[in-house]
């Protein structure tokens, strides 16, 4: 959806978030596997089966822009269904495989929960299964630019090796 994608040229060749994501994380010793998610998406069991060592999803990837103008209203309540959704499936995965750790990034609304550390303890009083398993990263300015940018691949690919606690 246009309006999540972060990067122009991301969007004008027709690619996502996670296609930029990959891309700066690539030079991991890790083995990256890449899926877009909407509001149709229903992997819980297969991503179960695949028993990640880190999921790495934005804050809002199960909402659409499509069911809502912006300046309407329900948006914000779309938007909230669509965290309870992303933590539901976090929680869920993390219930059944012990070692899955779960990276949340965003460009900025972790402000709306009072901080991404007031996010990250009401997630883990929410959510017990999640505790000292959800991390976050704010995405840094400009956003137009934000994993292209080589500061930003930087802190993404730092970010995700201290959750993974790679060298």
């Amino acid at each position: 959806m246009p309006g999540l994608v972060y990067d122009p040229r991301t969007l004008a060749a027709g690619g996502t978030n996670a296609d930029d994501i990959t891309d700066a994380l690539r030079e991991l010793h890790v083995v990256l596997e890449k899926e877009n998610t909407s509001p149709m998406w229903h992997r819980e069991a297969q991503v179960l089966q695949q028993n990640p060592d880190l999921i790495v999803g934005h804050l809002s990837c199960f909402f659409d822009l499509r069911v809502a103008r912006v300046e309407d209203p329900s948006v914000a309540q779309l938007l909230e269904l669509a965290v309870d959704r992303l933590l539901s499936f976090f929680a869920y995965v993390a219930a059944n495989n012990p070692r899955s750790r779960f990276l949340i990034y965003s460009r900025g609304r972790f402000e709306h929960y009072g901080g991404a550390e007031k996010f990250v303890k009401d997630t883990e009083a929410r959510f017990a299964a999640l505790r000292g398993r959800v991390h976050v990263w704010t995405v840094p300015r400009p956003y137009e630019t934000a994993f292209r940018d080589p500061n930003s691949a930087r802190q993404i690919r730092e970010r995700v090796k201290a959750v993974l606690e790679l060298r």
